[in-house]
């Protein structure tokens, strides 16, 4: 996902954000929210991220997307693919482009189903295995819930957890690495 655009307008050809839609928001917070949207180029549903841009780049949606993109591929870890910094009627923004998860995040999967052990298994090992992996490259999560986990399926069916909202996470110095906190 390498397109440029050159305005807001541009952007909602592609990505026709209709907030008010039911069922389009997936989540908010202080951070701002996530709104599903279909893909027009790609016809497939996305969730976009929108954070309005304060004015630091080092606590910006971009910066988060970016230290995101840092980390190697691994199964447990959720994507971003693209990141936009644009200029709307009231704001200037960041629009964080991902996958959508149609099975939403882990605290919903908890409401909504009894899982089998053998299900608790498969969700523990690959959470444990995404936190394995940041963990190896530096990175401290420091916004782990339930709610920042997103629910994946492989072709049997069988959930595959992805780590996701990198909003608060740091990547450690070696200094960092050597203190006892």
């Amino acid at each position: 996902m390498s397109q440029t655009f050159t305005s807001f307008q541009d952007f909602r050809r592609r990505y026709p954000i209709r907030p008010n839609d039911e069922g389009s928001l997936l989540g908010s917070g202080t951070y701002g929210r996530v709104i599903k949207v279909e893909d027009q180029l790609e016809t497939e549903w996305v969730a976009i991220k929108i954070s309005e841009f304060k004015g630091t780049d080092a606590k910006s949606l971009r910066a988060e997307v970016e230290l995101a993109q840092r980390i190697p591929r691994q199964a447990n870890i959720a994507r971003y693919d693209a990141c936009y910094r644009l200029e709307t009627d009231t704001s200037v923004s960041d629009f964080a482009i991902m996958k959508y998860y149609s099975d939403g995040n882990l605290a919903d999967l908890l409401r909504r189903l009894t899982l089998t052990t053998e299900q608790v298994y498969d969700i523990t090992k690959g959470i444990l295995l995404g936190l394995q992996h940041l963990h190896r490259h530096r990175i401290v999560h420091r916004d782990f819930k339930p709610a920042n986990i997103l629910i994946s399926r492989d072709n049997a069916g069988r959930f595959i957890p992805k780590i996701a909202d990198f909003g608060l996470s740091k990547l450690v110095s070696d200094d960092e690495l050597d203190s006892s906190d």
